[in-house]
């Protein structure tokens, strides 16, 4: 009799189970914020969107204002992950509140491209980055200055560059491409001179 009980209790267990997965899969389907799981968490709709990662992130953030906290499994502490594209959100993390919220050597290490520049750095020398560059950076014209140079090296320099490479059918080095790119934004930029570094003459074929 014990062992029809079990037998029994395994059965129930398993519908419920296989109803679960019926009900989240249709929920997530016409659903854009992921189903949030006793144990589990939203991890399941993080998995289910793997292979997509970075368009489903986008549609969340469309679709919930720009913000939307990721909840993990029980063991990880509750909040997994925490995106935002909220102009405010980034001005209190990177500006107002900034000392809340050091990168430490984990994302200088991801970012490693960017040197110690203001975007990577963290305490004195951010603040020091800061000093001297926000006055440049409240001007006027700035934004529109860093606009149109940006679109002018991305149109006429990096992505000539990938096609010149894409031709010749060699491997390069994209975060030197990147480093090229940067430097010449910079002194377009800041002393209105585009030394060229993308130019096709100055990449050669590659490795």
């Amino acid at each position: 009799m014990s062992i029809l009980n079990e037998f029994g209790g395994v059965v129930l267990l398993s519908v419920v189970v296989l109803c679960g997965l019926v009900i989240w899969k249709k929920r997530n389907s016409r659903s854009f914020a992921p189903t949030n799981w006793p144990v589990l968490g939203m991890l399941p709709g993080i998995v289910q969107n793997a292979h997509r990662f970075l368009d489903y992130a986008t549609e969340l953030l469309r679709h919930n204002g720009g913000t939307i906290e990721i909840k993990g499994p029980w063991f990880a502490n509750s909040t997994f992950m925490l995106l935002t594209c909220d102009p405010a959100n980034i001005n209190h993390i990177l500006c107002k509140n900034f000392n809340n919220y050091p990168k430490g050597p984990h994302f200088n290490k991801i970012f490693q491209i960017l040197g110690d520049g203001i975007i990577n750095t963290d305490s004195h020398l951010w603040e020091l980055h800061r000093k001297t560059t926000m006055p440049l950076m409240n001007h006027p014209n700035f934004r529109a200055s860093l606009e149109r140079n940006v679109l002018h090296k991305m149109e006429n320099g990096l992505f000539p560059a990938l096609d010149h490479y894409v031709q010749l059918g060699t491997c390069f080095d994209l975060q030197q491409l990147f480093q090229r790119v940067g430097f010449d934004i910079s002194c377009q930029q800041f002393l209105d001179k585009d030394p060229g570094c993308l130019s096709v003459e100055s990449l050669g074929g590659g490795d």
